[in-house]
């Protein structure tokens, strides 16, 4: 069995930084979020050595993210995706047992 080596990583890397939700949200309704959504709770942006801005994350409180990336001649993509929660009662509801029937004496 013969090994490849790897390919150097780069240096430098994005910088994550805290971002005031509210000056990210015209971006991000530019970028095709949905003013259903309202406003973000936490909204993080990835920038590169340069400064110029690579990603942009947004979490909102009805359990939904955006996540925009942006290329580095302008163009960009978005991703949206939400975060299922199934209750406690509607999980205890779902049994493999077969239903019981009860004769009347």
């Amino acid at each position: 069995m013969s090994r490849v080596a790897s390919k150097p990583r780069k240096s430098g890397g994005l910088r994550k930084v805290t971002m005031v939700p509210a000056d990210c949200m015209a971006l991000l309704r530019a970028a095709g979020v949905f003013e259903s959504f309202g406003d973000a709770n936490h909204v993080y942006g990835y920038f590169d050595r340069s400064g110029q801005p690579r990603r942009i994350v947004a979490q909102f409180p009805s359990g939904w993210r955006a996540d925009v990336r942006i290329g580095a001649n302008g163009h960009f993509t978005m991703t949206l995706s939400s975060r299922m929660v199934i209750a406690s009662d509607a999980r205890d509801a779902v049994s493999d047992d077969p239903p019981v029937a009860s004769i009347a004496a």
